[in-house]
């Protein structure tokens, strides 16, 4: 029973791990510099899982987590709640360059559930600048079938909103060196396609 709660507890802080952001409070952008910051939320309106997204490229992804109702969301604040919809602002830390949003994925129970067709939205990070990529927003509901959860994704201009959390967050960041790069009023619908099912293996533990 002991190695058991071990278990738990360590796969909740790595689990929370995940989701956070990969600047602290007191970041500043260096326009000498060749590194930029990637701003972007994920929001869930839907059923208990760990929700994700991942970008950059094939050989050098990053990885962005938000814990929705699941025991690694003891451990987050919420940026965004309200009522059902809940979610979290990440400024990730990347070299300079041109990159792309490649998947998003759902972890609930022993399953994996990703984007089963490829995304692909390119956006591009400059130095000394913070480029804003959009919101995530992940629908999601109970499958049929045990621990199973379905979704559909949209990616939204939500910059108005995000904006806001993002310099509160981050206020040494000035909001002249954010770039919101989606038209004003964007709504792209079920990025990805429909969900695709997996199992995850497990560790035993004696």
């Amino acid at each position: 029973m002991r190695l058991y709660l071990i278990f738990i507890v360590a796969c909740i802080l790595i689990l929370s791990g995940c989701a956070t952001s990969s600047v602290s409070k007191n970041y500043r952008l260096d326009n000498k510099s060749k590194e930029g910051l990637v701003f972007l939320s994920i929001t869930v309106d839907g059923t208990v899982s760990d929700y994700n997204l991942s970008f950059g490229t094939n050989s050098d992804r990053k990885f962005v987590q938000f814990a929705y109702g699941t025991p690694a969301s003891l451990f987050e604040k919420k940026d965004i709640d309200n009522g059902r919809v809940k979610g979290k602002i990440f400024a990730i830390k990347m070299q300079s360059g041109k990159y792309k949003v490649l998947r998003w994925g759902i972890n609930s129970g022993t399953y994996s559930n990703s984007s089963s067709e490829p995304i692909n939205i390119a956006f591009e990070v400059k130095p000394g600048k913070a480029t804003y990529i959009g919101n995530y927003h992940f629908v999601s509901r109970k499958s049929s079938a045990m621990w199973k959860v379905d979704a559909t994704v949209h990616q939204r201009n939500e910059f108005s909103r995000d904006l806001q959390i993002f310099k509160n967050k981050y206020p040494k960041i000035v909001e002249t060196s954010i770039i919101n790069s989606l038209p004003s009023g964007f709504s792209s619908k079920q990025i990805g396609g429909s969900t695709s099912h997996s199992a995850i293996e497990t560790p035993i533990i004696n």
